[in-house]
């Protein structure tokens, strides 16, 4: 009777675990990679580490990869938002991350943002991004798809800077009572005075201009940035943002950080302060290249 008892459960747990069928193995979080890459398979050429480093250099917006053969049955979604919130992609005082995770394999790619970079760039346009590389990535052309694509993201920074920019004459801005008491000045105090007067005003015009180029946040196409002699700090870069600014410019950490993609990454070859930052809450937008469907919380379709 016993013999009879343990065969019908040793016959229920075969049954059992025929239906669970295999588990997958846990999504590989790595430690914050120290050229904004992880592929451990080498899917990527030193060109991609050389890219991602020159637009995480001169944009708000931090980008980070993730590259692998198979996510073993995990959602990209849920596998994209856990990496990004991991890593804290983001500078601290823009707060724009994005997160490009391919799955070669399972031929699903996903681009997700920050919640202050999915103001800028929509699921509409993520989809767009990953779209227009599909038939390179069916081409196996990695390298250029991956770069097709942080190129688009990083280019979202900069859209205003497509605008014409407006050359400022500040004597037609004066307000006609200030021409008054020029004139008036000019009756009691003669020409010197007045001579002091506009030299003033044109360098205070000078000034005012420089400051609103040099603000972190103008996209305008005569930017100054730190490195330019005429910058003016107008107290938007914080002194985190501007050593941050010099040291991702240096010829030493290019070198250090153009290292191959295969190498171990440590999260002290960034400050704290690069990665610093968080708000993913599932935005982004996903896609595959292997016919479709449309997967929760994203749209997909195929490369």
């Amino acid at each position: 009777m016993i013999k009879k008892f343990a065969l019908i459960l040793i016959s229920f747990f075969t049954i059992l675990l025929f239906f669970i069928g295999p588990t997958h193995a846990d999504l590989v979080i790595p430690d914050r990679p120290s050229n904004g890459i992880y592929d451990p398979n080498h899917y990527l050429s030193e060109v991609v580490s050389d890219k991602i480093i020159e637009l995480n250099g001169k944009s708000d917006t931090q980008i980070g990869i993730y590259i692998v053969e198979s996510l073993n049955s995990e959602s990209i979604e849920k596998s994209a938002n856990t990496i990004a919130r991991s890593w804290k992609i983001g500078y601290s005082d823009s707060n724009k991350g994005a997160l490009l995770l391919i799955a070669i394999k399972d031929r699903k790619f996903r681009i997700e943002t920050s919640n202050n970079l999915a103001t800028i760039l929509t699921d509409t346009k993520a989809r767009e991004i990953l779209d227009a590389s599909r038939d390179k990535m069916r081409a196996k052309d990695y390298d250029g798809a991956v770069i097709d694509i942080i190129q688009n993201i990083s280019n979202q920074d900069y859209d205003l800077a497509d605008a014409p920019v407006v050359e400022r004459n500040y004597f037609y801005e004066v307000p006609k009572a200030i021409w008054e008491l020029v004139v008036e000045i000019l009756d009691h105090f003669g020409v010197i005075f007045m001579i002091s007067f506009v030299v003033l005003f044109l360098t205070e015009g000078r000034v005012s201009g420089r400051k609103r180029r040099s603000n972190k946040f103008y996209y305008g196409k005569d930017k100054l940035y730190p490195d330019d002699k005429d910058f003016i700090n107008d107290g938007s870069w914080s002194q985190k943002a501007l050593t941050a600014y010099h040291i991702k410019n240096s010829d030493e950490y290019h070198n250090e950080s153009s290292s191959d993609s295969s190498s171990p990454w440590s999260s002290d070859d960034w400050s704290s302060d690069d990665w610093s930052g968080g708000g993913f809450d599932a935005g982004g937008s996903s896609s595959d290249w292997s016919g479709g469907g449309f997967d929760a919380g994203g749209s997909s379709s195929d490369w």
